[in-house]
C-alpha cells in the first residue's frame, strides 16, 4: 500500500508541473506580442521626439542670419535609418518590422513639426517619420542622397546656413 501512494505523489506531482508549465505558456503566448507592440510604441514615439528636435533646431538656424551654426548633440536612431534627400527638401526616418501598425496605413498624420506615416505589410508594418523644410538642404557641401543607419551611439549633427543666389541653403554633417 506504501509504493501506492507514492506512486501517486509523483504522478500528481509531473501532472502539476505540467499544468503549471502548460499555464505560463499559454500566458507568454497571449502577453508576447502586446509586449513587442509596446516595445515598438516606444521606439516609434522616441522618433518622433528625436526628429522634432531636428526640425526645431534646422528651423532655428533657418530664421537666423547666414553663416548661423547649430548642434544636435545627441541625435538618436536606435531603429530605422534616416534619409537626407536633398532634391526633396525632405529628412526622412524609416523604422521597418513593426508588429505595430502605429496609424492608419497609407495616410500622412501630423504629429507637431513631424508628419508620420504607418504602412501595413503581410507580416510586418513600417512607419516613416517625414520633416519637410522650404530651404534647401545638403549634407557635407553635397547633394546627394545621405543614409544614416541605426547605432547604439547618438550621432553629432553639425547645422550650418548659408545664402547661394538669394535662396538659403542649410548644411547638414554628422559626426558618430
Amino acid at each position: 500500500m506504501l509504493n501506492i501512494t507514492r506512486g501517486q505523489v509523483w504522478v500528481e506531482t509531473v501532472l502539476y508541473t505540467l499544468i503549471g508549465l502548460s499555464l505560463i505558456a499559454v500566458v507568454l503566448v497571449f502577453a508576447t506580442p502586446k509586449i513587442n507592440e509596446a516595445k515598438d510604441r516606444i521606439a516609434i514615439e522616441q522618433s518622433i521626439e528625436s526628429m522634432q528636435l531636428l526640425g526645431d533646431k534646422i528651423d532655428s538656424v533657418l530664421s537666423s542670419g547666414s553663416g548661423t551654426r547649430a548642434i544636435v548633440p545627441a541625435l538618436t536612431i536606435k531603429r530605422g535609418k534616416l534619409f537626407i534627400l536633398p532634391s526633396d527638401k525632405t529628412i526622412r526616418l524609416d523604422i521597418d518590422n513593426l508588429n505595430l501598425l502605429f496609424s492608419e496605413s497609407g495616410v500622412e498624420i501630423p504629429f507637431g513639426r513631424v508628419n508620420v506615416k504607418s504602412l501595413e505589410g503581410q507580416k510586418y508594418n513600417s512607419v516613416s517619420i517625414i520633416l519637410k523644410f522650404n530651404a534647401h538642404l545638403e549634407y557635407a557641401g553635397a547633394t546627394d542622397n545621405k543614409t544614416l543607419s541605426s547605432s547604439a551611439t547618438p550621432y553629432k549633427i553639425s547645422l550650418e546656413k548659408r545664402i547661394d543666389n538669394n535662396e538659403a541653403i542649410v548644411n547638414i554633417q554628422s559626426f558618430s
